[in-house]
Protein backbone atom coordinates (compact mmCIF):
# COMPACT_ATOMS: atom_id res chain seq x y z
CA UNK A 1 0.00 0.00 0.00
CA UNK A 2 1.35 3.36 -0.53
CA UNK A 3 2.10 6.09 2.03
CA UNK A 4 -1.30 7.99 2.28
CA UNK A 5 -1.01 11.56 3.50
CA UNK A 6 -3.05 13.09 5.82
CA UNK A 7 -6.38 15.45 4.72
CA UNK A 8 -5.97 19.11 6.23
CA UNK A 9 -8.85 19.26 8.75
CA UNK A 10 -10.22 22.17 9.88
CA UNK A 11 -13.04 23.95 11.04
CA UNK A 12 -14.47 26.70 13.49
CA UNK A 13 -17.92 27.10 15.23
CA UNK A 14 -19.40 29.09 17.81
CA UNK A 15 -20.13 26.73 20.67
CA UNK A 16 -22.19 27.41 23.92
CA UNK A 17 -22.34 24.38 25.93
CA UNK A 18 -25.59 23.47 27.63
CA UNK A 19 -26.00 25.23 30.88
CA UNK A 20 -24.49 28.26 29.89
CA UNK A 21 -25.68 31.36 30.72
CA UNK A 22 -24.86 33.34 27.79
CA UNK A 23 -26.35 30.68 25.58
CA UNK A 24 -29.78 30.43 27.28
CA UNK A 25 -31.90 27.36 26.62
CA UNK A 26 -30.13 26.71 23.11
CA UNK A 27 -26.66 25.25 22.45
CA UNK A 28 -24.39 24.27 19.56
CA UNK A 29 -21.54 21.71 19.44
CA UNK A 30 -19.81 18.76 17.43
CA UNK A 31 -16.55 17.39 16.61
CA UNK A 32 -14.07 17.13 14.50
CA UNK A 33 -11.90 13.75 13.66
CA UNK A 34 -9.39 12.56 11.84
CA UNK A 35 -8.47 8.73 11.36
CA UNK A 36 -6.10 6.38 9.71
CA UNK A 37 -7.81 3.52 8.95
CA UNK A 38 -6.72 0.05 8.07
CA UNK A 39 -8.78 -3.27 6.71
CA UNK A 40 -7.32 -6.33 5.90
CA UNK A 41 -9.45 -8.84 3.34
CA UNK A 42 -9.63 -12.77 3.68
CA UNK A 43 -10.02 -15.45 1.24
CA UNK A 44 -13.82 -15.90 0.39
CA UNK A 45 -16.10 -16.40 -2.76
CA UNK A 46 -17.75 -13.60 -2.06
CA UNK A 47 -15.24 -11.26 -2.88
CA UNK A 48 -12.98 -13.18 -5.20
CA UNK A 49 -10.22 -10.43 -6.40
CA UNK A 50 -12.04 -7.63 -4.51
CA UNK A 51 -14.47 -6.87 -6.39
CA UNK A 52 -16.61 -5.69 -3.70
CA UNK A 53 -13.82 -2.73 -4.51
CA UNK A 54 -13.06 -2.67 -0.51
CA UNK A 55 -10.25 -0.25 0.30
CA UNK A 56 -7.51 -1.74 2.36
CA UNK A 57 -6.45 1.36 3.71
CA UNK A 58 -7.30 5.40 4.34
CA UNK A 59 -7.49 8.32 5.73
CA UNK A 60 -10.69 10.27 6.87
CA UNK A 61 -11.42 13.57 7.88
CA UNK A 62 -14.92 14.55 9.37
CA UNK A 63 -16.39 16.97 11.24
CA UNK A 64 -20.23 16.92 12.85
CA UNK A 65 -21.86 20.08 13.85
CA UNK A 66 -25.52 20.18 16.04
CA UNK A 67 -27.47 22.25 17.68
CA UNK A 68 -30.96 24.05 19.34
CA UNK A 69 -32.27 26.95 18.45
CA UNK A 70 -36.06 27.19 20.38
CA UNK A 71 -38.01 24.13 19.16
CA UNK A 72 -35.23 23.10 16.80
CA UNK A 73 -33.15 20.40 16.89
CA UNK A 74 -30.14 19.59 13.67
CA UNK A 75 -27.35 17.66 13.22
CA UNK A 76 -24.99 17.60 10.19
CA UNK A 77 -22.03 15.81 8.79
CA UNK A 78 -19.49 16.26 6.84
CA UNK A 79 -16.58 13.61 5.23
CA UNK A 80 -13.67 14.06 3.09
CA UNK A 81 -12.22 10.64 2.46
CA UNK A 82 -8.98 8.99 0.61
CA UNK A 83 -8.19 5.53 -0.51
CA UNK A 84 -5.88 3.49 -2.19
CA UNK A 85 -9.00 2.33 -4.30
CA UNK A 86 -10.90 5.33 -5.11
CA UNK A 87 -8.70 8.56 -4.21
CA UNK A 88 -10.32 11.25 -2.86
CA UNK A 89 -14.32 11.84 -2.21
CA UNK A 90 -17.04 14.10 -0.09
CA UNK A 91 -19.79 14.16 1.61
CA UNK A 92 -22.39 15.88 3.55
CA UNK A 93 -25.38 14.49 5.39
CA UNK A 94 -28.11 16.63 7.23
CA UNK A 95 -28.93 14.35 9.53
CA UNK A 96 -31.07 15.33 11.68
CA UNK A 97 -33.66 18.53 11.20
CA UNK A 98 -36.81 18.33 13.74
CA UNK A 99 -39.35 20.65 15.16
CA UNK A 100 -40.99 19.88 18.35
CA UNK A 101 -44.66 20.94 19.29
CA UNK A 102 -45.85 21.70 22.96
CA UNK A 103 -49.40 20.52 22.51
CA UNK A 104 -50.01 20.90 26.24
CA UNK A 105 -50.86 19.02 29.16
CA UNK A 106 -48.34 16.34 28.76
CA UNK A 107 -48.34 16.02 24.84
CA UNK A 108 -46.21 17.06 22.06
CA UNK A 109 -45.65 16.45 18.72
CA UNK A 110 -42.52 16.20 16.93
CA UNK A 111 -42.19 16.50 12.64
CA UNK A 112 -38.77 16.07 10.54
CA UNK A 113 -35.69 13.83 10.46
CA UNK A 114 -34.59 12.40 13.94
CA UNK A 115 -33.77 9.06 15.55
CA UNK A 116 -36.15 7.43 18.23
CA UNK A 117 -35.45 4.39 20.57
CA UNK A 118 -38.00 2.04 20.48
CA UNK A 119 -35.09 -0.74 22.36
CA UNK A 120 -33.56 -0.53 25.36
CA UNK A 121 -31.02 -3.39 24.83
CA UNK A 122 -27.33 -2.42 23.70
CA UNK A 123 -26.23 -4.46 20.71
CA UNK A 124 -28.87 -6.49 19.20
CA UNK A 125 -32.50 -4.44 19.16
CA UNK A 126 -35.41 -6.41 18.04
CA UNK A 127 -37.27 -3.04 18.23
CA UNK A 128 -34.52 -0.94 16.69
CA UNK A 129 -36.69 0.44 13.97
CA UNK A 130 -36.12 3.88 14.16
CA UNK A 131 -32.83 3.96 16.23
CA UNK A 132 -28.97 3.93 16.27
CA UNK A 133 -27.75 0.23 14.58
CA UNK A 134 -24.88 -1.05 16.60
CA UNK A 135 -21.52 -1.66 13.95
CA UNK A 136 -18.72 -3.85 15.68
CA UNK A 137 -16.54 -2.04 13.80
CA UNK A 138 -17.61 0.71 15.50
CA UNK A 139 -19.51 0.56 18.27
CA UNK A 140 -19.43 3.28 20.34
CA UNK A 141 -20.01 5.50 16.47
CA UNK A 142 -17.17 7.44 17.02
CA UNK A 143 -17.62 8.21 13.20
CA UNK A 144 -20.94 9.74 13.79
CA UNK A 145 -22.32 7.78 11.39
CA UNK A 146 -25.90 7.37 13.03
CA UNK A 147 -28.53 9.02 10.56
CA UNK A 148 -32.16 9.56 11.54
CA UNK A 149 -35.63 8.99 9.26
CA UNK A 150 -38.17 11.47 8.52
CA UNK A 151 -40.90 11.10 10.80
CA UNK A 152 -43.98 12.24 12.75
CA UNK A 153 -44.76 11.44 16.39
CA UNK A 154 -47.23 12.30 18.14
CA UNK A 155 -46.48 11.29 22.27
CA UNK A 156 -48.07 12.01 25.36
CA UNK A 157 -46.35 11.49 29.18
CA UNK A 158 -48.10 11.38 32.30
CA UNK A 159 -46.71 10.60 35.81
CA UNK A 160 -45.90 7.24 35.11
CA UNK A 161 -47.85 6.20 31.62
CA UNK A 162 -46.58 7.34 28.33
CA UNK A 163 -47.78 6.69 24.54
CA UNK A 164 -47.34 7.82 21.35
CA UNK A 165 -47.74 7.25 17.43
CA UNK A 166 -44.98 7.52 14.97
CA UNK A 167 -45.03 7.56 11.31
CA UNK A 168 -41.58 7.19 9.76
CA UNK A 169 -40.76 7.50 5.89
CA UNK A 170 -37.25 5.51 5.27
CA UNK A 171 -34.94 5.79 2.51
CA UNK A 172 -36.54 4.19 -0.83
CA UNK A 173 -39.92 5.18 0.50
CA UNK A 174 -40.68 2.37 2.44
CA UNK A 175 -43.28 2.99 5.36
CA UNK A 176 -44.23 2.25 8.76
CA UNK A 177 -46.84 3.00 11.20
CA UNK A 178 -46.14 2.68 15.27
CA UNK A 179 -47.94 3.19 18.03
CA UNK A 180 -45.74 2.23 21.30
CA UNK A 181 -47.51 2.58 25.40
CA UNK A 182 -45.12 2.33 28.46
CA UNK A 183 -45.80 2.01 32.10
CA UNK A 184 -42.82 3.00 34.77
CA UNK A 185 -44.04 0.30 37.73
CA UNK A 186 -42.19 1.03 41.20
CA UNK A 187 -38.92 -1.20 40.29
CA UNK A 188 -39.37 -1.96 36.62
CA UNK A 189 -39.98 0.06 33.35
CA UNK A 190 -42.14 -2.27 30.46
CA UNK A 191 -43.50 -1.28 27.03
CA UNK A 192 -45.85 -2.68 24.22
CA UNK A 193 -45.56 -1.53 20.18
CA UNK A 194 -47.97 -2.45 17.75
CA UNK A 195 -45.99 -2.21 14.26
CA UNK A 196 -47.62 -1.86 10.56
CA UNK A 197 -45.07 -1.28 7.70
CA UNK A 198 -45.14 -1.39 4.10
CA UNK A 199 -44.81 -4.75 2.63
CA UNK A 200 -45.03 -6.50 5.90
CA UNK A 201 -47.44 -7.84 8.20
CA UNK A 202 -48.09 -6.29 11.35
CA UNK A 203 -46.36 -7.30 14.39
CA UNK A 204 -46.41 -7.10 18.16
CA UNK A 205 -43.69 -6.33 20.52
CA UNK A 206 -42.60 -5.79 24.03
CA UNK A 207 -40.03 -4.30 26.46
CA UNK A 208 -38.81 -4.49 30.07
CA UNK A 209 -35.97 -3.32 32.12
CA UNK A 210 -35.35 -2.91 35.51
CA UNK A 211 -32.31 -1.95 38.07
CA UNK A 212 -32.50 -3.76 40.99
CA UNK A 213 -29.47 -3.13 42.54
CA UNK A 214 -26.92 -0.13 42.34
CA UNK A 215 -24.71 -2.09 40.27
CA UNK A 216 -26.77 -4.42 38.32
CA UNK A 217 -29.58 -3.32 35.33
CA UNK A 218 -31.13 -6.01 32.87
CA UNK A 219 -33.32 -5.81 30.15
CA UNK A 220 -35.03 -7.71 27.40
CA UNK A 221 -37.11 -7.28 24.56
CA UNK A 222 -39.14 -9.35 21.45
CA UNK A 223 -40.52 -8.28 18.27
CA UNK A 224 -42.80 -10.77 16.47
CA UNK A 225 -44.28 -10.73 13.12
CA UNK A 226 -47.25 -12.32 11.49
CA UNK A 227 -48.81 -13.27 8.58
CA UNK A 228 -47.83 -16.59 6.58
CA UNK A 229 -43.86 -15.27 7.06
CA UNK A 230 -43.80 -15.75 11.08
CA UNK A 231 -41.05 -14.50 12.91
CA UNK A 232 -39.62 -13.62 15.99
CA UNK A 233 -36.35 -11.76 17.36
CA UNK A 234 -35.22 -11.46 20.80
CA UNK A 235 -32.98 -10.70 23.16
CA UNK A 236 -31.59 -10.33 27.00
CA UNK A 237 -29.00 -9.23 28.55
CA UNK A 238 -27.74 -7.60 32.09
CA UNK A 239 -25.33 -5.31 32.90
CA UNK A 240 -22.94 -5.09 35.89
CA UNK A 241 -21.01 -2.05 37.15
CA UNK A 242 -19.24 -2.78 40.33
CA UNK A 243 -17.19 0.32 41.28
CA UNK A 244 -13.51 -1.21 41.50
CA UNK A 245 -14.22 -3.91 38.95
CA UNK A 246 -14.65 -3.55 35.08
CA UNK A 247 -18.37 -3.06 33.54
CA UNK A 248 -19.38 -6.05 32.13
CA UNK A 249 -22.28 -6.64 29.83
CA UNK A 250 -23.81 -9.56 28.57
CA UNK A 251 -26.43 -10.38 25.93
CA UNK A 252 -28.53 -13.25 24.10
CA UNK A 253 -30.08 -12.86 20.80
CA UNK A 254 -32.23 -15.40 19.02
CA UNK A 255 -33.18 -14.20 15.52
CA UNK A 256 -35.89 -15.82 13.82
CA UNK A 257 -35.52 -14.18 10.36
CA UNK A 258 -31.64 -15.13 10.01
CA UNK A 259 -30.15 -18.17 8.32
CA UNK A 260 -30.99 -21.68 9.94
CA UNK A 261 -28.39 -24.46 9.10
CA UNK A 262 -30.06 -25.44 6.00
CA UNK A 263 -30.49 -22.27 4.38
CA UNK A 264 -26.98 -21.36 5.53
CA UNK A 265 -25.19 -24.79 3.26
CA UNK A 266 -27.52 -23.72 0.55
CA UNK A 267 -25.42 -19.77 0.50
CA UNK A 268 -22.14 -21.90 1.27
CA UNK A 269 -23.00 -23.80 -2.03
CA UNK A 270 -23.95 -20.79 -4.17
CA UNK A 271 -20.66 -18.72 -2.55
CA UNK A 272 -18.54 -21.50 -4.47
CA UNK A 273 -20.15 -21.95 -6.96
CA UNK A 274 -19.48 -19.55 -10.28
CA UNK A 275 -21.95 -16.84 -9.84
CA UNK A 276 -21.51 -13.65 -11.72
CA UNK A 277 -20.22 -10.73 -9.19
CA UNK A 278 -23.57 -8.79 -8.83
CA UNK A 279 -24.79 -12.10 -7.33
CA UNK A 280 -22.32 -12.82 -4.71
CA UNK A 281 -22.53 -8.97 -3.59
CA UNK A 282 -26.22 -9.77 -2.69
CA UNK A 283 -24.80 -13.07 -1.06
CA UNK A 284 -22.18 -10.87 0.79
CA UNK A 285 -24.77 -8.54 1.63
CA UNK A 286 -26.73 -11.23 3.97
CA UNK A 287 -23.79 -11.06 6.69
CA UNK A 288 -23.77 -7.72 8.10
CA UNK A 289 -21.70 -7.07 10.56
CA UNK A 290 -24.12 -8.31 13.44
CA UNK A 291 -24.85 -11.64 11.32
CA UNK A 292 -27.09 -13.26 9.43
CA UNK A 293 -27.83 -16.61 11.77
CA UNK A 294 -29.87 -17.20 14.60
CA UNK A 295 -28.30 -17.58 17.38
CA UNK A 296 -25.40 -14.75 18.99
CA UNK A 297 -24.65 -14.09 22.62
CA UNK A 298 -22.14 -11.21 23.10
CA UNK A 299 -19.94 -10.25 26.28
CA UNK A 300 -18.32 -6.60 26.73
CA UNK A 301 -16.15 -5.51 29.76
CA UNK A 302 -14.71 -1.86 29.58
CA UNK A 303 -13.21 0.27 32.44
CA UNK A 304 -11.77 3.59 32.83
CA UNK A 305 -8.39 4.09 35.26
CA UNK A 306 -7.18 8.30 34.85
CA UNK A 307 -6.94 9.02 31.65
CA UNK A 308 -7.50 6.09 29.76
CA UNK A 309 -10.54 4.12 28.89
CA UNK A 310 -10.14 0.61 27.37
CA UNK A 311 -13.24 -2.07 26.31
CA UNK A 312 -13.47 -4.88 24.02
CA UNK A 313 -15.81 -7.94 23.56
CA UNK A 314 -16.29 -11.05 21.89
CA UNK A 315 -19.94 -11.41 19.50
CA UNK A 316 -20.08 -15.30 19.09
CA UNK A 317 -22.13 -16.77 16.84
CA UNK A 318 -23.77 -20.33 18.42
CA UNK A 319 -24.46 -21.44 15.43
CA UNK A 320 -21.43 -21.97 14.07
CA UNK A 321 -19.14 -21.18 16.71
CA UNK A 322 -17.85 -18.64 14.72
CA UNK A 323 -16.50 -15.08 16.55
CA UNK A 324 -16.32 -10.99 16.15
CA UNK A 325 -13.41 -9.95 18.55
CA UNK A 326 -13.59 -5.85 18.97
CA UNK A 327 -11.52 -3.48 20.98
CA UNK A 328 -11.16 0.21 21.89
CA UNK A 329 -8.11 1.81 23.68
CA UNK A 330 -9.60 5.85 24.43
CA UNK A 331 -6.80 8.39 25.96
CA UNK A 332 -8.12 11.62 27.09
CA UNK A 333 -5.74 14.24 26.27
CA UNK A 334 -8.22 16.86 27.77
CA UNK A 335 -11.99 16.56 28.24
CA UNK A 336 -12.48 17.13 24.89
CA UNK A 337 -9.58 15.69 23.04
CA UNK A 338 -9.56 12.06 22.74
CA UNK A 339 -7.24 9.70 20.99
CA UNK A 340 -8.54 6.58 20.10
CA UNK A 341 -7.17 2.71 18.90
CA UNK A 342 -10.10 0.38 17.83
CA UNK A 343 -9.55 -3.06 16.03
CA UNK A 344 -12.05 -5.70 15.23
CA UNK A 345 -11.22 -9.38 13.64
CA UNK A 346 -13.48 -11.85 12.36
CA UNK A 347 -12.93 -15.73 12.92
CA UNK A 348 -14.30 -19.13 12.20
CA UNK A 349 -13.67 -22.23 10.97
CA UNK A 350 -14.08 -23.13 7.53
CA UNK A 351 -17.71 -22.54 6.32
CA UNK A 352 -18.37 -20.90 9.24
CA UNK A 353 -20.44 -17.46 8.92
CA UNK A 354 -17.44 -15.41 9.66
CA UNK A 355 -15.84 -17.21 7.46
CA UNK A 356 -17.67 -16.50 4.62
CA UNK A 357 -17.08 -12.69 5.55
CA UNK A 358 -14.92 -10.29 3.10
CA UNK A 359 -13.24 -8.75 5.72
CA UNK A 360 -11.28 -10.21 8.50
CA UNK A 361 -9.60 -7.63 9.89
CA UNK A 362 -10.17 -3.53 11.21
CA UNK A 363 -7.57 -1.25 12.53
CA UNK A 364 -8.44 2.51 12.87
CA UNK A 365 -6.24 5.39 14.88
CA UNK A 366 -8.21 8.73 15.25
CA UNK A 367 -8.09 11.64 17.00
CA UNK A 368 -11.00 13.47 18.20
CA UNK A 369 -11.61 17.03 19.91
CA UNK A 370 -15.15 17.94 20.64
CA UNK A 371 -16.13 21.47 20.79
Amino acid sequence: MKRLQCLPLAAAVAAAAPGDASAGEDWTGGFVLGAQERTILQNTPLNRDNFLGIAGSGTRAVALFEGRQQDFTWRLRTEALRTDLDGTRGKAVLQELNRVFDLGAGASLSLGKRLYALDPSYINQPLGFLQKRTDLSDPLDTLGNSEGIPMAVLSWSGARASAAALHAREAGGRVQTILKFGYEFDAISAGMVLRRAHGEHAGIGATISAAPADALSWYASAYRAGGAARYTRATAGLVLTPAALPKLQLEYAYNGRGMPDGEFEVLQQQAQSSLPPYVLATLASRLPSLGARQHYASLTISKAAGAWDAGGGMYLGLDDSSRVWHGQVDYAFSARTHLMLSAMRQQGKNGSERALSPVKETLALRLRHAF
